[in-house]
């Protein structure tokens, strides 16, 4: 059994993978903002876009932990995991801001 927690380096990889993206539209923008070039200069663009891209982290992780039982087996089959024995862990945060734990 393999334990995968979705923090920010899984979830970079999901946006890279075009399958996932294509599979799961709430992953297109966040998808588009990260593969979008860095640009030159003081680094305050690159700042703020660090933190727009955090934030759409944190909205991609409460996304996957609404996916109903279809969505999350999906999510686990194109990540490459074994559906039965592997588990997935996301923690976000609900519309009332509680800290939630959800494991798939």
């Amino acid at each position: 059994m393999k334990l995968v927690i979705l923090e920010d380096a899984e979830i970079v990889k999901m946006l890279r993978n075009p399958q996932i993206v294509e599979a799961f539209p709430f992953l297109r923008a966040a998808a588009t903002a990260a593969a979008a070039p860095a640009k030159r200069g003081c680094g305050g663009c690159a700042k703020k876009k660090a933190q727009r891209i955090a934030g759409d982290y944190s909205g991609i992780r409460a996304a996957i932990g609404g996916l109903d039982e279809t969505g999350m087996r999906k999510l686990k089959e194109l990540m490459g995991l074994d559906v039965k024995n592997d588990k997935v862990r996301v923690y976000y945060k609900d519309v009332s801001r509680k800290d939630i734990k959800k494991t798939f």
